[in-house]
């Protein structure tokens, strides 16, 4: 209804400065006086000045009464609401731009946040990292296996996702986008378009990877076919996603250019066949649904290991973390559809940035979890059993390789718990 009443307003105000006469004394007093005497609304575009009249009308304040406007924050937001749906995108930013700068409205910025958050969660995943690779080194000396080829790999990945979200704080991420030069704006949504390649690529390739790690722990079975399947369906995934949100408009320039409309000389016959919105749905969900796919997968053959339900819990925390991921890509999908909505992209798509930069790299410190785990055992063994350590040191660990554990499974029909904790014998 408020929408309703707004677009009855503007219409009015259009209709009114269209149609009246420059004579009328009444007319001009009512729209006009602080425009001809040098007031707020004199240089902003004709779409701009009348949404922001006719809304001020609507809600009984006098245009040239900021002390009735500013304080209200509702009216802010349908002011943006009515500059978004009715105005160029000229109009809108400066249409926003002269309102907050008449209120004085303070400056809004989220980067300092968003920056301190997302190195802090890079920082995790890399210190997981180099636990990972510790376990690969003398004295413990863990063969490497595929899985560990596949977190090698995601280190560049992951450095270039990061470097991306830095470049898009620098261009102005965080902050509201009508205080940006056009240019800047431009910058921060490219950025963001490169941040999500870079989201769905670590999402996909942590998935791969846990299950490259599922194959050596359990190397016949059904866990390890399904492993092979679901390697298969995460790689496709991978590929059909990515290239969705790669080639969302051809040429490619025209997704993060378009927001600009008549500012600059856009490209002849752009092709824009990707719905963004659908896209970003379906990817998240069937994102939610291969994260528990993944973790529930080993959880059944793990609950029939011969052990003490102590050390029986511990391997199921291990392999549960993985559920922290499905909650975070829930909670991201809520906010997604908070900000899908917003002409702000600058300052509305920060919570979507800071929670997939959670995401992708707590999914990285996550594929490292039993590495991390195996290791710790070790330092806790050398402390409090030093002589049973150093014996331990004189063989190569190989953890899960396909004699030991094959017969294991030939023989019990279950996966050896030593196969589990990183190849320890």
């Amino acid at each position: 209804m408020r929408l309703f009443a707004l677009a009855i307003a503007l219409a009015t105000s259009i209709y009114s400065v269209q149609a009246q006469s420059p004579g009328d004394d009444g007319f001009r007093q009512r729209w006009f006086l602080n425009v001809t005497v040098g007031g707020v609304f004199d240089e902003i575009p004709q779409c701009a000045k009348a949404c922001t009249l006719g809304y001020l009308e609507a809600t009984g304040c006098d245009p040239l009464d900021p002390s009735c406007f500013c304080p209200n924050p509702d009216i802010a937001q349908g002011l943006d609401t009515c500059l978004a749906w009715f105005c160029p995108v000229l109009g809108y930013y400066e249409g926003l731009y002269m309102f907050h700068s008449t209120c004085n409205s303070p400056i809004r910025n989220q980067s300092a946040p968003l920056f301190k958050e997302v190195i802090a969660v890079a920082s995790i995943a890399l210190v997981a990292l180099i636990l990972r690779f510790i376990t690969r080194l003398p004295p413990l000396s863990v063969a490497w296996g595929i899985d560990d080829w596949l977190a090698a790999a995601l280190v560049p990945i992951a450095a270039a996702y990061l470097a991306v979200i830095l470049l898009a704080l620098d261009s102005g991420l965080g902050q509201d986008t009508w205080i940006l030069k056009p240019h800047k704006v431009t910058d921060v949504v490219k950025y963001y378009t490169f941040q999500e390649l870079g989201y769905v690529t670590l999402t996909f390739m942590t998935k791969i990877t846990v299950l490259a790690f599922y194959l050596r722990v359990f190397p016949i079975g059904r866990v390890h076919q399904l492993s092979y399947l679901f390697i298969g369906i995460c790689t496709c995934l991978l590929i059909s996603i990515f290239l969705a949100h790669l080639l969302q408009c051809l040429p490619i320039s025209f997704v993060w250019q378009q927001w600009q409309g008549t500012l600059i000389s856009q490209p002849e016959n752009p092709i824009c066949s990707v719905q963004r919105n659908n896209l970003n749905y379906a990817f998240n969900i069937t994102n939610v649904i291969m994260d528990g796919i993944i973790t529930v997968l080993p959880i059944p053959r793990l609950l029939q290991l011969k052990i003490t339900w102590q050390r029986k819990l511990g391997v199921l925390v291990v392999f549960c973390v993985g559920f922290l991921i499905t909650g975070i890509s829930v909670t991201r999908i809520a906010i997604l559809l908070q900000s899908d909505f917003s002409y702000n992209r600058s300052w509305s798509n920060v919570p979507v940035v800071k929670w997939s930069a959670i995401e992708a790299f707590l999914s990285i410190a996550i594929t490292c979890f039993p590495q991390i785990h195996y290791l710790a055992k070790r330092i806790i063994g050398i402390w409090y059993n030093p002589d049973d350590a150093a014996q331990q040191q004189g063989s190569k660990q190989t953890f899960g390789s396909s004699s030991n554990a094959g017969n294991s499974y030939r023989g019990k029909g279950l996966a050896a718990y030593e196969n589990i904790e990183i190849g320890e014998r």
